[in-house]
């Protein structure tokens, strides 16, 4: 019965977080996923350790690394993972939802805080946190169950940023599954992935806002995509 329970649960949120970014309302598939998830740790009693909120030894080293990764994923999903999924989909990563943001700093503000506490923070809880250790209660804790769990999380993960488009499913699938790996390899603690991934979409959210997202995809296509052609 437990487990059946676990698999609706993952089903639920799951539904939930794809839908809303396929119908371009990201923001209501969280809000959805947050009350069942806490609705579902409430009545069974578990605590916030089972999200992967426990202790940090060393603040200031979990700061430091979650700067560095954050800074590496960010140009690394810049140039690379997003111009690869460009190629490989056919498609450009839609980032119009963006672009009252360019050149308009009131604007970058209201999605820097927007990206800490909806993407950062809550998307690491419902990601990572939740659907991750969800998933391991069902597969079991083997390396196999763990990259199962990564791999599905990673697609769900993509899927629910739909609103990006085919390319934008691609690319963000693939940073998930960065921030999964960084997840495990932290013992399942939650608070590196939440301050990377913050980094994350600090630093991409200043490139869009300077304009740099672009000319950096236009030197990666001609440099390297035109040159294999």
């Amino acid at each position: 019965m437990d487990m059946l329970i676990s698999i609706m649960l993952l089903l639920i949120v799951s539904m939930a977080v794809v839908l809303s970014g396929v119908k371009k309302v990201p923001g209501i598939g969280i809000f959805v996923s947050v009350v069942v998830v806490a609705l579902a740790m409430f009545l069974r009693e578990q605590g916030m350790a089972y999200l992967g909120f426990t202790p940090v030894e060393n603040w200031s080293a979990t700061l430091g690394w979650s700067i560095l990764l954050g800074v590496l994923i960010a140009l690394l999903s810049s140039f690379f993972i997003e111009p690869f999924a460009n190629r490989v989909t056919g498609a450009t990563h839609d980032f119009s939802v963006f672009d009252g943001m360019r050149g308009n700093l009131q604007s970058l503000i209201m999605y820097m805080l927007m990206a800490w506490v909806l993407a950062a923070f809550l998307e690491e809880i419902i990601f990572r946190g939740y659907l991750i250790s969800e998933m391991t209660s069902v597969l079991g804790n083997s390396a196999f169950a763990i990259l199962v769990s990564i791999l599905l999380g990673s697609v769900i993960f993509g899927f629910a940023h739909w609103y990006q488009g085919k390319s934008g499913v691609v690319s963000t699938g693939i940073v998930g599954a960065i921030l999964a790996v960084i997840f495990v390899v932290n013992d399942f603690n939650i608070w590196l992935p939440i301050l990377t991934h913050g980094f994350v979409d600090t630093v991409g959210l200043g490139l869009i806002y300077f304009g740099l997202d672009i000319r950096i995809d236009e030197w990666v296509q001609k440099t390297f995509w035109k040159a294999g052609d």
